[in-house]
């Protein structure tokens, strides 16, 4: 399981709940009014229910990775606060926000927040690796694609290419960094001109996540997702089989 989206949920849940705490009392205190729509009072509940909603027909649909990733489970966190602060209004059909039965919500937020904890905890532990070298084979992906050999591995990230010499280690963490050469003329003409790069990124068990940085020029490339077995899906560049 991975760390960062689960402590990214969980931190946006906290701000939340915080914020929407402070401004209700505020609001009650000053007679501030409420959110209203055609003059049906609008509880928060009903903006968390659409967060939720729309982080997990989002993360169903496409599965984002990297930032995409990250800003679906701030989506979800946002949307968990602003639901479990109305707990007891689903739990008793009626608006108690204020009174005993509403110190429901606060539990069940407690409890929400308890929960998302030890799934960070326990995805610190399950998350290390041994640490070796990327499995030998082809991981492809959408307009990517890693092919790695005993002795090397050949990259591709859209119509650019590089490669590596030697095996790929990675640590605790899954995380790579090794130099590389990398083309980025390669297509229409491949002129052939190889800059020195670093290819770097992160695997977890049979996906990986790699980018490449010229530095010499300082260029970027990806960051690129790829699964070992799956044949890389190249639109218009055909990925060469064998490193160079």
């Amino acid at each position: 399981m991975s760390r960062e989206p689960t402590a990214l949920l969980l931190a946006a849940f906290l701000v939340t709940f915080v914020l929407t705490r402070t401004y209700t009392r505020l609001a009650r205190a000053r007679g501030w009014g409420s959110a209203s729509a055609n003059g049906i009072h609008l509880h928060h509940m009903v903006v968390g229910i659409v967060f939720i909603l729309l982080s997990g027909l989002v993360e169903i649909a496409s599965r984002p990775s990297g930032l995409g990733r990250d800003a679906i489970a701030i989506a979800f966190g946002v949307g968990a606060a602003f639901t479990l602060d109305e707990f007891a209004l689903w739990l008793y059909l009626r608006d108690v926000y204020w009174s005993e039965e509403g110190h429901r919500s606060v539990d069940a937020s407690v409890i929400g927040v308890l929960l998302a904890a030890l799934l960070l905890v326990g995805g610190c532990g399950a998350s290390r690796l041994e640490p070796g070298t990327l499995a030998e084979g082809t991981w492809g992906g959408e307009e990517a694609g890693l092919i790695v050999r005993a002795d090397g591995a050949h990259a591709h990230i859209g119509c650019t290419y590089g490669d590596v010499a030697g095996p790929i280690p990675f640590d605790a963490d899954g995380r790579f960094d090794v130099a590389a050469q990398w083309n980025v003329q390669a297509f229409p003409i491949d002129r052939g001109v190889f800059h020195p790069a670093r290819l770097s990124g992160r695997t977890k068990g049979r996906t990986l996540t790699f980018s490449a940085r010229l530095t010499d020029t300082g260029q970027e490339l990806g960051p690129v997702s790829v699964t070992l077995g799956r044949e890389p899906r190249m639109a218009n560049c055909p990925i060469c089989r064998s490193p160079r």
